[in-house]
């Protein structure tokens, strides 16, 4: 890590305490469902089977020390390509290599500061929580037995006009050869 970052008091003094409801919410269900890894796997018989998922950590990591910082201490930081409010790996090493919720918490010996860093940092709790909760709430449809059973069966569907004219042909060529 080439960078430290210190949070000033000028920083805090200017950070937010509090970000509403809505807000959250929002960022919440728009982050959840890109916290995932898809993975690949195979029937018992040896075929595709639907897809299973599975959280990334590291992307959730990143999401939130890209809200903590943004949302929060009113910074900017490198985001992803992949989006604004990811934070880029090297950023994301920077921050978290800084101690940047540490720091915070070293905050609360400031008796200007007390209040408004146990209210920061139990509003990022609550937005931690959300985040969360959205992914499991995804994570559960989308490993859902039934579904997944419901994804195998459509894709067979989906084969059965390909079958049935395989089926044809062969019923074409057994009469053609008289058996």
């Amino acid at each position: 890590m080439s960078k430290k970052i210190e949070i000033t008091k000028d920083i805090m003094t200017a950070a937010r305490d509090y970000v509403p409801n809505a807000e959250k919410e929002a960022w919440a269900a728009e982050n959840a469902p890109r916290c995932f890894d898809k993975l690949a796997i195979n029937g018992t018989d040896g075929e595709p089977a639907p897809d299973m998922y599975m959280v990334n950590a590291g992307l959730k990591a990143r999401f939130l020390m890209g809200a903590f910082v943004g949302m929060y201490l009113l910074q900017r930081f490198e985001a992803d390509k992949d989006g604004s409010a990811l934070m880029s790996e090297q950023d994301f090493d920077m921050w978290a290599g800084s101690h940047a919720l540490n720091q915070v918490e070293r905050w609360k010996r400031d008796s200007e500061l007390r209040d408004k860093c146990y209210d920061m940092l139990s509003d990022f709790k609550d937005l931690e929580k959300r985040l969360s909760a959205q992914i499991n709430g995804l994570l559960t449809v989308m490993n859902d037995p039934v579904m997944r059973q419901n994804e195998y069966m459509a894709a067979q569907v989906k084969q059965m006009p390909e079958l049935l004219e395989q089926l044809k042909e062969l019923q074409g060529k057994v009469e053609d050869n008289g058996v």
